[in-house]
């Protein structure tokens, strides 16, 4: 499926400190339905998409088809909206899982394809950028 349901809504680009692209077509859910919505209805993330869920320090795994990855972080200057701090990496977490998963001085959650922590060598306290914009609708 692609992100073209979503089309209206904002995207980011993740980037690491040096400037290279993480994930390059990330929604942005930061409305009462967006983000309640969150990924359900989806059968899965392409390489790059993401899901930046605002004002959220917790997630539940409840009614999802699919793996994901979550990164837990917080902005490291509130005059910046920029540039954020990694507070907690949660990998492979599976469909259906009871028990929700946080950080409690997270602000934002990053939920992200299974594997893409480890295959971009995401770590606790790493510094990122969220950059507006965001890869054109996929097909």
């Amino acid at each position: 499926m692609s992100l073209r349901r979503w089309k209206n809504q904002q995207k980011v680009q993740v980037l690491n400190a040096e400037g290279q692209v993480l994930h390059s077509d990330v929604l942005i859910a930061d409305s009462f339905f967006t983000r309640l919505r969150g990924l359900l209805g989806r059968a899965g993330l392409t390489e790059g998409e993401g899901l930046l869920i605002m004002r959220c320090r917790e997630i539940h795994m409840w009614f999802m088809r699919f793996p994901i990855d979550a990164v837990f972080l917080r902005q490291v200057d509130r005059n910046d909206s920029e540039h954020w701090e990694v507070r907690g990496l949660f990998e492979n977490l599976p469909p259906w899982k009871v028990l929700p998963v946080g950080v409690r001085d997270s602000e934002v959650t990053l939920e992200l394809r299974a594997g893409s922590v480890q295959k971009k060598a995401w770590t606790v306290g790493q510094k990122v950028r969220l950059r507006e914009g965001g890869a054109s609708c996929i097909d």
